[in-house]
């Protein structure tokens, strides 16, 4: 993942490397992007290279001053995921935000302003406190989809590498051909645009597959039933995952259930009977990038049109399960 930070800029900046280094950022590089299904047995998460939110952060960051944005957005798009507790988006799901997937935001501005060295470090820089604090708006950062962000972008190409679909120059080629718009990123040509929206969608196959969803759901159980028997605190999902995976299995109960969940590795139509059945629907995310001059890839491309329409349109509305034996097709 070093290679890829690389590619958005040969050099960090002395003030993104100052407050990388902070505490409350330090803390991600123990934050998986994965949302715990790293720790699971599905082959795909067993083959990758370890992702954190640490580093997503700091490449979306590199990426902003690549594109020539302002500090402040710069230090927004650092601090973007600086509230991500443990798991990620399993606490959206314990807290049953399963569509927008924001209650991990929540905590943000708060961290940032009572992080011991934050503060002075941006006044040190000349950087306004206030417009660090959410990145939302700035549309280049975080905009609406399907439309193509900076933290898009980041994620999708660590995550098609990490996944084994695209490579370090499928990655270079792309960005070489985007430029900041006042809205969106946009590319110059047909081409590599395509082939991101391609990438995007394979991405966004695994977020929103059969396997991550019923296991988020799982671990998610887990993290609200120790929540409810004092196991764990509401404190230590701001903790790391290894802290927090060591504290959960001091209990027996959470122990072996935290094993049953290592152990799982695919999921199986199902039924309501089943009691290790789950109905889980879940955020879909895709990008259908804007070409200039040309309009967006679904508008150009036939084949690209139908994917994405088959992927916005898949049913979410039915019975999964870890055991085979019980499954119902």
């Amino acid at each position: 993942m070093n290679e890829l930070l690389s590619l958005y800029l040969q050099q960090i900046p002395d003030y993104v490397s100052d407050l990388a280094k902070t505490k409350a950022m330090r803390r991600l590089q123990r934050i998986d992007m994965n949302c715990g299904m790293n720790c699971t047995s599905r082959p795909l998460f067993q083959q990758m290279h370890a992702y954190s939110r640490y580093m997503h952060s700091l490449g979306t960051a590199l990426l902003a001053v690549h594109f020539h944005q302002s500090r402040e957005a710069v230090c927004a798009c650092l601090f973007h995921d600086i509230s991500t507790p443990v798991f990620s988006h399993v606490i959206d799901f314990v807290h049953h935000d399963y569509i927008k997937q924001e209650y991990t935001e929540q905590a943000g501005r708060h961290i940032i302003c009572n992080d011991p060295d934050i503060p002075s470090i941006l006044a040190g820089y000349g950087i306004d406190l206030e417009g660090t604090l959410d990145y939302h708006r700035y549309p280049i950062c975080d905009n609406a989809s399907p439309q193509l962000s900076i933290d898009r972008l980041e994620y999708t190409l660590g995550n098609m590498i990490n996944y084994g679909f695209g490579t370090l120059d499928e990655a270079q080629w792309m960005l070489k051909d985007l430029q900041a718009d006042k809205e969106e990123l946009i590319f110059a040509h047909s081409l590599p645009a395509i082939l991101f929206a391609k990438r995007s969608l394979q991405c966004g196959n695994v977020y929103a597959s059969d396997f991550d969803r019923y296991a988020m759901q799982i671990l998610a159980e887990i993290v609200h039933d120790a929540l409810q028997d004092g196991i764990v605190k509401e404190a230590d999902l701001y903790t790391d995952e290894p802290s927090f995976i060591q504290l959960l299995c001091k209990d027996e109960t959470y122990h072996r259930r935290w094993v049953d969940f290592c152990h799982l590795s695919a999921v199986y139509p199902s039924c309501r009977e089943d009691t290790h059945a789950r109905m889980v629907p879940a955020k879909k995310r895709w990008i259908d990038p804007y070409i200039q001059g040309k309009g967006r890839v679904s508008q150009i491309d036939d084949e690209m049109q139908k994917e994405i329409a088959a992927f916005a349109a898949a049913d979410q509305n039915r019975y999964l399960s870890d055991r085979k034996e019980e499954s119902h097709e």
